[in-house]
């Protein structure tokens, strides 16, 4: 069971290098810092359902971070791309709380890794060929 001080997140990482790696559960630090740290910058939320919020880095852009996800809706339509770290988290109106094991699922259905983009169109990685995380959590990279 997990104190007040932490939840349980899915995270979603990528190097400064552009490896992208497998996405785990991890308790992290319920916390403004600590999510800061974990993107490398500002954070912002993106709502992946109703019950469920993506973090990610506001300035990604600015920051030149490296493709990670693109988000695609239920029925397998392409919304948007993350850059750099992001976690998933659930939310209790304006709190974070632990997503739920049985979430990943919903989650790799629709945050799904990039490969590249190329002429308007996203070619996505095969999942199975990403690394395993073996970091720290609280790290950018």
């Amino acid at each position: 069971m997990l104190n007040d001080n932490f939840i349980l997140a899915y995270i979603l990482r990528v190097s400064d290098q552009g490896v992208q790696y497998q996405g785990y559960f991890a308790e992290v630090e319920n916390s403004l810092k600590a999510e800061r740290q974990l993107v490398g910058g500002r954070i912002t939320t993106y709502p992946l359902t109703a019950e469920m919020d993506i973090i990610s880095c506001d300035d990604a852009v600015d920051k030149c971070m490296k493709l990670n996800r693109a988000l695609y809706d239920l029925q397998g339509n392409f919304i948007t791309a993350f850059l750099g770290n992001v976690m998933v988290v659930r939310h209790e109106g304006d709190s974070f709380t632990s997503v739920r094991y049985e979430d990943k699922e919903i989650i790799e259905k629709c945050l799904k890794p990039i490969e590249r983009i190329f002429a308007g169109q996203v070619f996505l990685a095969d999942e199975a060929s990403l690394l395993k995380w073996r970091g720290k959590y609280g790290t950018a990279n």
